[in-house]
């Protein structure tokens, strides 16, 4: 029998370790959160880590290396896509 793995990603706010399809994939394109459309470097954040809006704005600015408010702009790309 073939052997599936689970694919694991970590949240760049908590680090934890997770199944992929658990996490929101979200890049960094002009000093805007989009969401990650198969191009380019992007990062995953975890549904937990979303309610924590001091972790994640700090998180996000080492990802996108500027000091915009993105937390905002996160939650408008989270409800787009559910």
């Amino acid at each position: 029998m073939a052997k599936l793995n689970k694919i694991e990603r970590t949240c760049v706010v908590c680090r934890k370790k997770t199944d992929q399809h658990l996490l929101h994939r979200i890049r960094c394109v002009d000093k805007k959160l989009v969401s990650f459309n198969h191009d380019g470097r992007s990062f995953y954040i975890c549904a937990l880590c979303i309610e924590d809006e001091k972790k994640l704005q700090k998180a996000l600015k080492r990802q996108c290396r500027n000091n915009d408010d993105y937390v905002h702009q996160l939650k408008e790309i989270i409800e787009y896509v559910r």
